[in-house]
């Protein structure tokens, strides 16, 4: 049996929004959209995945497939409004990016000892990153001089990229 879930709502403008449906499937996934404006249900688009496919931000393919039948929408919009979709994901991961690399940094204003700075980075960036961030095999055996050369790095990196 199919599962599916609102998984998030997207506004398009004032009088439309898109619905973004996650379903797992037997031999993968798909996502469902729904276009709804003025409240009522006027479109929908489908994308099957059996693996995960790249992809700006999530549901893109899907909501450019809808849009692009849309009747509301010329092709020209579509883009315009694929393009503000694109930069407001981009937009809000760079936000992250900062958030994480700030919080990692006050490792070093709130502990006293450099294992237990590099301790704090690590767990930080970990639970930012999630899934994202796999450290190497070798990470155990580092001295903490190189831990903190790289947890640095990792920090000044995210910093860098959110202030683009």
């Amino acid at each position: 049996m199919k599962t599916q879930k609102l998984d998030k709502i997207i506004t398009i403008d004032d009088r439309t929004n898109v619905e973004c449906y996650y379903i797992k499937t037997r031999y993968g996934f798909k996502h469902e959209v729904k276009l709804v404006r003025d409240g009522c249900y006027c479109g929908f688009a489908k994308v099957c995945y059996y693996n995960r496919t790249w992809e700006s931000f999530e549901y893109e393919t899907a909501i450019s497939n809808l849009l692009y039948k849309s009747p509301f929408y010329t092709k020209d919009e579509t883009a315009e409004i694929m393009g503000r979709l694109r930069r407001g994901e981009h937009e809000a991961i760079n936000r992250r990016f900062g958030m994480i690399s700030a919080i990692a940094q006050l490792g070093g204003l709130l502990t006293d000892d450099q294992k237990a700075q590099n301790d704090w980075k690590e767990r930080m960036i970990k639970t930012g990153l999630g899934d994202g961030l796999i450290m190497p095999d070798n990470w155990g055996t580092l001295s903490e001089d190189e831990r903190q050369t790289r947890l640095d790095y990792v920090i000044t990196s995210m910093a860098s990229v959110s202030l683009k």
